[in-house]
């Protein structure tokens, strides 16, 4: 969610949830507030770990059973800002009928993404997307220093930083795309 959406689609993504179904909300680490959205029971803050691999698939930091243990045989999960594919690879490993869509806009970072999707066998359910995702489809520039780097992104682009300019789908195509 953002100032420059639109207020159907605002309206849309706090909206209660159909019958049986649960809204997971996401949120990153450069929220400057924290939505109120009726009905979440469960806030889960991304922290400052830049790769927090042994938190997630050792120490289950998620607790992915916790949370989504009620979501029904064939849940679908949208990952923005999916960076390496922490969370995407633990949830379709979770539920086996998972279908994740992941985005991460910097191509170095994307990547890993695809690269590790690809190394676990879930391609044909976690689909890797190299997009950023903003209020209106077009283009967004962004640092992108490499190598799944904290530093990439829109929060890095100072003078010497390497930019690039990545394709992006609006939050309201998301959205669509994972029902």
């Amino acid at each position: 969610l953002h100032g420059g959406l639109d207020q159907a689609a605002q309206d849309r993504a706090v909206a209660p949830s159909p019958a049986g179904r649960r809204k997971v909300v996401l949120d990153t680490s450069i929220a400057e507030t924290s939505p109120t959205i009726e009905g979440v029971r469960v806030v889960i803050d991304s922290g400052l770990a830049r790769v927090p691999v042994y938190e997630i698939f050792v120490e289950d930091e998620y607790r992915l059973g916790w949370f989504t243990n009620d979501l029904g045989d064939n849940p679908v999960a949208l990952d923005i800002g999916a960076h390496v594919g922490c969370f995407s690879v633990a949830f379709a490993r979770k539920h086996a009928g998972a279908r994740v869509d992941a985005y991460e806009a910097s191509p170095s970072t994307a990547d890993y993404l695809q690269r590790n999707v690809a190394d676990n066998d879930l391609g044909s359910r976690v689909h890797a997307n190299n997009l950023a995702v903003q209020g209106t489809a077009g283009t967004l520039e962004l640092a992108d220093n490499g190598a799944a780097s904290g530093h990439n992104g829109v929060l890095h682009l100072t003078a010497d930083a390497k930019k690039v300019s990545v394709r992006s789908v609006s939050m309201a195509e998301a959205l669509a795309v994972s029902g």
